[in-house]
């Protein structure tokens, strides 16, 4: 019975020697792939110190946005980006813009930031959420004033009195892993590269109002656009969006051209 208990006990020893050993072995292989924790902070300080044209073709931000951005979510009362003892939020926030070029693998940002994938991991959903919540912040919905890009111009009032924006959906390339290539027929769109078809309202300054995505890149617009004013989407009372002819008129909430009629392209 006494070799039994010794027998079992030296066992579990061995196992967790083995479990330790390989634990600091990965942590040694860590240290050595990303030796330079001030990596992220270097290249960050060389993308400002740039021309803007540099980081605006790494990140697609300027300078002024980037930071500007990086102030409204440090300092956000709800879920402000907080730094990490990794990463500080600057390199988080490059991380996340990143990320959302499109097409990137976690190893392509680990390999040019410096840091693991758990960080990058990290990093995009901190960023995500602080973003979110400054929705009621910095998203105001029209109301039904008429913008003074029409008023005040005689060619446009007040035969576009009402008009507070227009609509269209856009094809944007995604990155789908783990599916066959019969489920991703849905995401193919019509111009042949798997997307999401993403609908989104602006007004005449450019500000978005709104914004579905999530549908398959050859879900037709109609169908995008039934499933945003199921969700709620709608134009204040006595206004209304303009949008193609690929959408039907919609009730009161779209202009859109008259069917078989010419247009002047200018017009």
């Amino acid at each position: 019975m006494l070799l039994v208990g010794t027998a079992y006990v030296m066992t579990l020893l061995a196992v967790i020697t083995t479990a330790a050993d390989g634990y600091l072995e990965r942590q040694n292989e860590r240290e050595q792939r990303f030796p330079d924790r001030e990596k992220a902070e270097v290249y960050i300080q060389e993308l400002r110190d740039a021309p803007p044209q540099r980081i605006k073709g790494v990140l697609r931000i300027t300078p002024s946005q980037f930071d500007l951005l990086l102030q409204n979510l440090e300092t956000h009362n709800d879920y402000p980006l907080l730094a990490m003892p990794s990463a500080s939020p600057a390199v988080q926030l490059a991380i996340f813009l990143f990320f959302t070029k499109g097409g990137v693998r976690y190893q392509t940002i680990g390999e040019l930031f410096g840091c693991g994938l758990a960080l990058i991991n990290r990093s995009v959903h901190r960023v995500l959420q602080t973003l979110c919540s400054l929705y009621e912040k910095t998203v105001h919905l029209p109301d039904n004033t008429v913008p003074s890009v029409i008023q005040d111009n005689p060619k446009f009032y007040p035969f576009f009195k009402g008009c507070i924006g227009a609509i269209n959906g856009t094809l944007i390339p995604i990155s789908v892993r783990g599916m066959t290539r019969d489920e991703l027929v849905p995401w193919r769109s019509r111009k042949g590269f798997i997307s999401q078809n993403v609908l989104a309202a602006v007004d005449f300054d450019m500000n978005i109002r709104y914004v579905l995505a999530g549908w398959e890149g050859s879900t037709h617009d109609g169908q995008v656009l039934t499933s945003a004013r199921e969700k709620g989407f709608e134009a204040p009372p006595r206004c209304y969006y303009l949008a193609d002819a690929g959408y039907t008129a919609n009730g009161d909430l779209l202009l859109t051209p008259y069917q078989k009629t010419r247009y002047h392209l200018r017009e």
